[in-house]
């Protein structure tokens, strides 16, 4: 309900412009002051005593619905107001939850030791932020440029909470075009292509389900990823995530060399388990990828939290990975 506004004998919803029959304006009216009325006997006097100076000695039935607003006393008429603008206020609320909150303090550091991040979009602006962050401090190496081997690429896309099909997501055309380019650009033979695909890794990062003290049985206990543990590989035998057996060893081994923790996830096999743009691209590509993240709270909510050492480990994680993984491929390879 909107505010509610007196015209003559009619009454109007503001929110709606609504006309409302007599008998349920009445009722409304009863509800609004009849605890003002119905008081002790002085103060149901001074109420009559009103009554009778407003309307020239005829009071009639006080809840008339002909005695209209003026007959109110201040007081009512004040708590009329509140109640109004109180049940406004309610339906908003309400209406901003049914559709979607919004954050309206900035990021932070909370806890003690400011050990959390508290901010809005934590998944998956976290990962966007370390890969860029990861690539311009690796480009900044001139000895690491020096002797790369590899094309180094860090890519975000849009909509993948909503399937990434479109021209800006990782179900379109745009990633495999623009590889496609890129290696034009380099002058790789055609025949090469395919190869130099094969030999690539990507790894998809996105923010993982974290272990909550409130909410211990959503996860299976062998795996609980947990704040300050390091970076979650997620793995599920549907094909939901696309890390397998190989790409987690060699994720391992990167993050061994650059000190970086690693956690295992794997959804509870009773609860469904959401999927990320590694499948896609992994599909379309025939890159080899693993599907990877830092764990968080409050996934998708207006205000989520992650572990403040959790960010330094995939800012860590997405340099050392440009720097390590030729040398690790190269030697797995050799196995």
């Amino acid at each position: 309900m909107g505010f509610v506004k007196h015209c003559g004998k009619r009454w109007i919803s503001s929110d709606d412009t609504t006309e409302s029959t007599q008998d349920s304006t009445r009722e409304a009216l009863v509800a609004a002051c009849s605890s003002f009325i119905q008081r002790g006997d002085e103060e149901k006097t001074m109420w009559e005593n009103y009554l009778n100076q407003e309307l020239g000695g005829i009071i009639g039935d006080p809840f008339a619905f002909d005695l209209r607003i003026k007959i109110l006393d201040n007081a009512a008429r004040k708590a009329l107001k509140r109640a109004a603008r109180q049940a406004m206020m309610d339906e908003m609320l309400a209406r901003s939850k049914a559709k979607r909150s919004m954050a309206s303090s900035p990021s932070n550091l909370v806890g003690v030791y400011k050990e959390f991040i508290s901010s809005p979009r934590i998944d998956n602006q976290l990962s966007t932020w370390g890969a860029i962050q990861g690539i311009c401090e690796f480009a900044s190496d001139d000895s690491a440029v020096a002797t790369a081997k590899d094309v180094a690429i860090a890519v975000s896309f849009d909509h993948e909470e909503v399937g990434s099909s479109s021209w800006t997501g990782a179900d379109g055309a745009t990633l495999p075009v623009w590889l496609e380019r890129t290696m034009t650009a380099l002058q790789v033979p055609d025949a090469a292509k395919p190869e130099m695909l094969t030999r690539s890794f990507l790894i998809s990062a996105d923010c993982a389900h974290g272990l909550h003290p409130n909410y211990a049985a959503k996860h299976q206990a062998e795996h609980r990823p947990s704040f300050h543990k390091g970076i979650v590989i997620k793995t599920n035998a549907n094909q939901r995530y696309a890390t397998t057996p190989l790409t987690a060893a060699l994720f391992r081994e990167v993050c061994k060399r650059c000190e970086v923790p690693v956690q295992d996830f794997v959804v509870r096999n009773d609860s469904p388990c959401g999927s990320t743009i590694g499948p896609i691209i992994s599909s379309s590509t025939g890159v080899r990828t693993i599907d990877v993240g830092a764990p968080q709270w409050a996934m998708h909510s207006c205000r989520e939290t992650c572990a403040s050492s959790d960010a330094l480990h995939m800012l860590n994680l997405s340099k050392s990975f440009y720097t390590h993984f030729r040398d690790v491929d190269n030697s797995a390879a050799k196995l």
